[in-house]
């Protein structure tokens, strides 16, 4: 793993500069706290910058700093009837 700690809060705190452009699945998930498996969705879906080089994916270090920073709204959009 590459350069991360541990916040008071539980949270990690990592130094993206320091990282390899592309990271392992597993590495994306201890530093987003996003299960790995939602990670593969969205590499699959082409939401998150994700390359699949043999059987496993690897993710755009830069992309998932900006997914985090920017995550999209979650649930179902709030649709109001005009009347």
């Amino acid at each position: 793993m590459h350069t991360m700690t541990a916040a008071g809060n539980g949270h990690i705190i990592a130094d993206w500069a320091s990282m390899p452009e592309w990271i392992t699945v597993d590495e994306a998930a201890e530093l987003s706290h996003y299960n790995p498996d939602y990670l593969r969705r969205l590499a699959r879906k082409g939401r998150l910058g994700a390359a699949k080089k043999g059987r496993d994916w690897w993710i755009d270090r830069d992309a998932l700093q900006a997914y985090l920073e920017d995550p999209p709204p979650r649930g179902r959009p709030v649709v109001t009837e005009e009347a």
